[in-house]
């Protein structure tokens, strides 16, 4: 019987072209996914980094000491109550379209209050130019005079995603 295939094999074969082809055909999905997918949202990244610069940078409200030195995680009291903190965060945010509203133990100030208040309505939605928000709650030292107290830092950051 030489012109017979065995079923054993006939199985086999069948058995290795079937996964052969849920092999390729799954990658092949799985790439044109990524191909057609072009949209990442980008904003709860861009709203962290903002709130990490608005608290922990010299451009911000973070403390600094006598040589320059910026120190990440004290907060100064007097930047709280300058009146131009809220331009000078402003700035920080620039051409990203970002708000935030900052409570610092008792203190409660804003990055752009206009913005803010205008934006938080509108928040909610998904995808591209939905307005979305992220909180952010950081244990920090409130540094007044040369006491550091122990507070909590609440920053709502506002946007536009991406």
């Amino acid at each position: 019987m030489r012109g017979q295939v065995s079923t054993g094999y006939m199985l086999s074969w069948i058995i290795f072209t079937g996964a052969m082809l849920i092999i390729i055909f799954g990658s092949l999905l799985f790439w044109l996914d990524a191909k057609l997918t072009i949209h990442a949202d980008t904003f709860p990244a861009e709203a962290g980094l903002y709130a990490d610069r608005v608290l922990f940078s010299s451009d911000g409200l973070a403390a600094v000491d006598i040589t320059g030195r910026t120190l990440p995680g004290i907060i100064d009291a007097k930047k709280l109550s300058d009146p131009l903190i809220s331009d000078q965060l402003k700035q920080t945010a620039s051409g990203k379209g970002f708000a935030a509203k900052i409570q610092i133990g008792d203190a409660t100030i804003y990055s752009d209050e206009k913005r803010y208040d205008a934006l938080i309505p509108q928040t909610g939605g998904t995808g591209p130019g939905s307005t979305q928000q992220q909180a952010f709650t950081f244990m920090v030292l409130k540094r007044e005079g040369e006491k550091d107290t122990p507070v909590l830092a609440t920053i709502n950051v506002v946007g536009a995603a991406s």
